[in-house]
C-alpha cells in the first residue's frame, strides 16, 4: 500500500494507482446549455461527408463555459471543443486545412484550456486519457470493454481501437509509474521497484503485440 506522502504526490500529478494517467470515470454529458456541442460532435462524421460541418458551426451560438466548475466538466468540454475544432480545420483534407477557427469554438476552448492547464488543441490528455466510457462492467481496465465518448470521425473500428487500446496500455504502465514515483520520493531504487517496472512493461508489451 502506498504511503500518504506517495499518495499526495500521485494526487498532485493526477495519477491514479490503478490506471495511471488515464482520467478516472470521465463525464459523458454536460448540462443542457451545452447540448449543441454534443450534437455536432456526435454528427461530425456525417456533417463532414455531406459538406455541412462549416454551416453547422457557423450557426452555432457562442456558448460560454463560465458555468462549468468541476474538473470533470472542464475535461469533457475540452474534449468536445477540440473535436469540433479538429473537424473544422481538417474537414476538406490536409491540403486545404483551415488556418483559423470561429470564435464560437475558439473562445470557449481557450477559456477551458487555461482553466485546466491544457493547450487548446487535440492532445493525448483529451483524445485518449479522458475519452472513454465503459460499455460493460470490468474488474480490470480493458479496451474491449470501453468505447470512446467522441472524436469519432469514421465508423471504422480502428478509430475507436486506436484510443481505447492506448488507454489500456496506459493503465498497464501505472504500476511502473507508481514505482518510479516512490523511488524518486525516497531517493532509492530497490529490487521491488525494478520488479514493478518489469511487470508493467511486460504487460504493456504483451498488449501491443496482440
Amino acid at each position: 500500500m502506498a504511503s500518504n506522502d506517495l499518495l499526495n504526490i500521485l494526487k498532485y500529478f493526477e495519477i491514479d494507482e490503478k490506471i495511471g494517467f488515464v482520467f478516472p470515470n470521465p463525464l459523458t454529458k454536460l448540462p443542457e446549455k451545452f447540448k449543441l456541442w454534443h450534437e455536432i460532435a456526435d454528427e461530425i462524421q456525417e456533417l463532414i461527408e455531406k459538406n455541412r460541418l462549416e454551416e453547422r458551426i457557423q450557426q452555432l451560438p457562442l456558448i460560454t463555459a463560465d458555468t462549468l466548475n468541476t474538473n470533470e466538466e472542464l475535461r469533457l468540454a475540452h474534449l468536445l471543443l477540440v473535436t469540433l475544432a479538429a473537424g473544422y480545420v481538417w474537414q476538406d483534407g490536409p491540403d486545404k486545412a483551415r488556418l483559423s477557427i470561429p470564435a464560437n469554438i475558439s473562445l470557449p476552448l481557450f477559456d477551458v484550456s487555461n482553466r485546466i492547464g491544457l493547450k487548446p488543441i487535440v492532445c493525448h490528455a483529451s483524445a485518449c486519457l479522458a475519452n472513454w466510457k465503459p460499455i460493460r462492467e470490468m474488474e480490470v481496465f480493458n479496451a474491449a470493454m470501453i468505447d470512446i465518448i467522441t472524436f469519432r470521425f469514421t465508423q471504422h473500428h480502428g478509430n475507436r481501437w486506436f484510443f481505447t487500446l492506448t488507454a489500456q496500455i496506459e493503465t498497464e504502465l501505472a504500476e511502473a509509474i507508481c514505482a518510479i514515483a516512490s523511488a524518486c520520493l525516497y531517493g532509492k531504487m530497490e529490487e521491488i521497484t525494478m520488479r514493478h517496472i518489469y511487470n508493467a512493461v511486460t504487460n504493456a508489451t504483451s498488449t501491443i503485440q496482440v
